[in-house]
């Protein structure tokens, strides 16, 4: 900007640029380093995986690491609803609970959990709730827990 002899607000307007990305000065994550290592170590390891592959296989380390939870709804024979809660550990793809009601909430969600930490202990650090639009909520051909 100096060179050119313009103003800040003007060569921003130029760029389309926000003018807070001048002045804000990047910073990397703590454990970028870290993350960086562990990507080369396993794409040396495994050299025809594509990222997705490795970033799915850093995400979770060990059983009990990351659970995802998930309702699938459907109909009866004669048109009633139903909702299933699916719990699932993304390392084992272990199905840990399925909770089938006509009507779920999210203290249906606690207690399922709750149940689950007294069982296997609170080592899960994450949980990931899956979201899909409603027109979507049939299950899949093929879809099970392993």
């Amino acid at each position: 900007m100096a060179k050119f002899s313009v103003s800040e607000r003007f060569a921003c307007k130029v760029l389309g640029q926000h003018r807070s990305t001048q002045r804000k000065k990047p910073h990397g994550r703590a454990d970028e380093d870290a993350l960086a290592a562990d990507i080369i170590r396993l794409a040396s390891r495994y050299g025809r995986y594509g990222y997705r592959r490795i970033t799915a296989m850093l995400r979770s380390e060990h059983p009990n690491h990351v659970w995802s939870y998930d309702f699938v709804e459907g109909r009866t024979h004669d048109g009633r609803r139903y909702r299933m809660l699916n719990i699932i550990d993304e390392f084992t793809r272990e199905c840990l609970a399925i909770r089938i009601n006509r009507k779920l909430n999210s203290t249906d969600v606690i207690d399922a959990l709750s149940d689950l930490f007294i069982l296997r202990g609170v080592r899960c650090r994450k949980s990931r709730r899956r979201c899909r639009p409603r027109a979507r909520c049939r299950p899949r051909p093929g879809a099970r827990c392993i």
